[in-house]
């Protein structure tokens, strides 16, 4: 990742606003990308990068240090945030840090902060959240490494799961439930494309049914499907700057057709045989 960034860099110049840096290309228009969803190398993502699970992430994400560009932390909390993204990066396969033990100070910043993992503390089989960690951690073992489930248009790199949310849990202060399974996902480019990571929001591929009722039929009235934006980053061809378009995932939805909506409405009208969710 290291060598593009090198080998790009005498192509164009990076100007850093706090809000939206820019990429100023030889022919001097400026390519500006939101370091929210993009990043150049993975120092600015650990810095800029929003868990998008949260319906509403804070912008910035340290109020405390705006900035893109600098990794300083003036508050213990952006110090146990820091540890905690280098180490659920490294577990995950996408970079290698060495991470002290983990502070006792409380990270708010991340959903995967407030879970438990490989038994640092012990799960309460009382707690609302027990279903919802396992199931997390478990899931996560199974797919750190993620390709596409569908061939996805212009889609380009590879994706990595950093955290997900299982249907049916509450994901924000507001008390929202979620209709889908979701993850929050970083996607590293090849190497001759800038900037080199995206930010993500998509769906769970090992579960990508919603509305879900009469479990034991495994019967699904709608789908979740994933919602995308258009960003604009540069490839480098041996040394031909081109301007490429990618789709990123921003959202997962719950869609419905007519016919199985119409199937969900006729089994909800059956006293006691309709769950809204089923659990495993």
């Amino acid at each position: 990742m290291k060598v593009g960034i090198v080998v790009l860099a005498s192509a164009f110049t990076l100007i850093q606003a706090q809000q939206c840096p820019c990429l100023l290309k030889p022919n001097g228009d400026c390519l500006a990308y939101d370091s929210r969803f993009m990043a150049m190398n993975l120092e600015e993502a650990i810095v800029s990068f929003p868990d998008l699970l949260w319906t509403d992430p804070p912008n910035p994400v340290d109020v405390q240090n705006p900035g893109p560009s600098s990794s300083h932390c003036v508050t213990e909390e952006c110090v146990a945030c820091q540890q905690d993204i280098r180490r659920r990066l490294t577990e995950i396969g996408l970079a290698h840090f060495n991470v002290p033990k983990r502070s006792n100070t409380r990270c708010t910043r991340y959903h995967f902060s407030n879970y438990n993992y490989r038994g640092n503390v012990e799960d309460s089989e009382d707690s609302d959240d027990s279903h919802s960690e396992s199931w997390e951690e478990r899931n996560l073992q199974k797919h750190h490494f993620i390709k596409p489930r569908y061939a996805e248009r212009n889609f380009v790199g590879t994706r990595f799961n950093i955290s997900c949310v299982r249907k049916g849990n509450i994901i924000g202060e507001e008390g929202l439930i979620s209709l889908c399974s979701s993850c929050w996902a970083w996607r590293t480019l090849p190497s001759n494309y800038i900037p080199q990571i995206l930010n993500e929001l998509i769906c769970d591929t090992h579960d990508d049914a919603c509305l879900s009722g009469m479990c034991k039929l495994q019967i699904s009235y709608a789908k979740c499907k994933e919602g995308v934006r258009d960003l604009e980053v540069i490839r480098n061809d041996s040394g031909v700057l081109t301007t490429v378009l990618l789709t990123s995932g921003t959202y997962c939805e719950c869609r419905a057709t007519v016919i199985l909506l119409l199937k969900f409405l006729f089994f909800k009208s059956i006293p006691h045989i309709f769950l809204p969710f089923c659990r495993e």
